[in-house]
C-alpha cells in the first residue's frame, strides 16, 4: 500500500536524506517533493538543484512526485530589487519553465499562489495575475497545481472553483496546500491537509483529501512544520480506527486522480 506525504521540502543544508530515512522507517513510500526558493528569481538554477535532490531521494527507494514551485512570497523579494512589473515577468517565466519540465516528464505538478501576508495593492494585483497565469499553464500542460495562499475559508474555495472553471482546468487539478479540513462537497478543489492530531476527527468526515507535513527542512526550525514521520503516524491512527477504505482513497485512488500517476508501492 502506498503512503504519500503530499507536500515536503528537502534541503542539503538540513537533515536532507536523514529526514527521508525517518519517513521511510515509519512506513512512508511516496513524497510530493516541492522545490525551495534557494536562488530567488533564478528558476533554471532552482529547478536544476531540485532535480538533483529528487534523484538523491529516489536512490534511497522513495518514489518522488516532483513539484516545481514559484513561491508567491518571492514577489516581495524580487520587487525590492527589480520593481513589481519585472518581478511579475520573472515569476511568470519561472512558471513557464516549470510547466515545460512537467511536459518533459520531469515532474507531476507546478506550484504557485498568492501572498499569505499583507502586501501593497500593486503586489496583490500582480500576484493574482501570476496565479492565473500558473493555472493556465497547468491547464495547457494537463497537470496539477499546488496553491499556497492565505488561510482558506469556504469563500476561498468558492473563489478557487470559479477560477478553475474560468480557466478550464480539470476537476481536482487544483490542490490547496496547507488546507483546513473544510468539506469539498461544493467544489472540485483538492484539500491537502496537515497530518496533525487535531485534524484526525475532522478529516474522517471528508470523502477525499491528501495529507502533508509541509516539512521545510530548515536547520533553524527543526521539525517545522511537521516532522517527517507525521504522515505515516497519522495514517496508522486512521487504520487503528478502522478507516482502511479512506486510507486507500487518500494514498492511492485520489493521488492517482489528482496527479495522473500510478501510485505503485513495489
Amino acid at each position: 500500500m502506498p503512503l504519500l506525504d503530499n507536500h515536503m521540502h528537502l534541503d542539503p543544508k538540513g537533515k536532507f536524506l536523514e529526514a527521508v530515512k525517518e519517513f521511510m522507517s515509519a512506513g512512508g513510500t511516496h513524497i510530493a517533493l516541492v522545490s525551495k526558493p534557494a536562488a530567488v528569481g533564478d528558476y533554471e538554477k532552482q529547478f536544476s538543484e531540485h532535480l538533483k535532490i529528487v534523484k538523491s531521494v529516489e536512490e534511497l527507494g522513495v518514489k518522488v512526485l516532483p513539484v516545481f514551485a514559484v513561491h508567491p512570497a518571492e514577489i516581495s523579494i524580487l520587487t525590492k530589487e527589480y520593481g513589481v512589473e519585472r518581478a511579475e515577468e520573472m515569476m511568470k517565466k519561472g512558471l513557464e519553465l516549470a510547466g515545460k519540465l512537467v511536459e518533459e516528464g520531469k515532474g507531476v505538478a507546478i506550484k504557485s499562489g498568492r501572498p499569505h501576508y499583507e502586501v501593497s495593492q500593486r503586489i496583490w494585483e500582480a500576484s493574482l495575475r501570476i496565479m492565473e497565469h500558473a493555472l493556465k499553464i497547468a491547464k495547457d500542460v494537463g497537470c496539477a497545481i499546488q496553491l499556497h495562499t492565505e488561510s482558506a475559508t469556504e469563500e476561498t474555495f468558492k473563489e478557487l472553483e470559479e477560477m478553475r472553471k474560468r480557466v478550464g482546468l480539470k476537476e481536482w487539478k487544483i490542490i490547496k496546500h496547507f488546507s483546513p479540513p473544510i468539506s469539498n462537497s461544493k467544489d472540485f478543489i483538492a484539500r491537502s491537509i496537515l497530518a496533525s492530531k487535531r485534524n484526525i476527527e475532522k478529516v474522517i468526515q471528508l470523502q477525499r483529501f491528501l495529507i502533508e507535513t509541509d516539512y521545510i527542512d530548515d536547520p533553524k526550525r527543526p521539525g517545522a512544520v511537521l516532522g517527517p514521520k507525521s504522515v505515516p503516524r497519522f495514517t496508522q491512527e486512521l487504520l487503528k480506527r478502522g478507516y482502511e477504505d479512506l486510507v486507500y482513497v487518500i494514498h492511492k485512488e485520489f493521488p492517482e486522480n489528482v496527479y495522473g500517476v500510478d501510485m505503485k508501492d513495489d
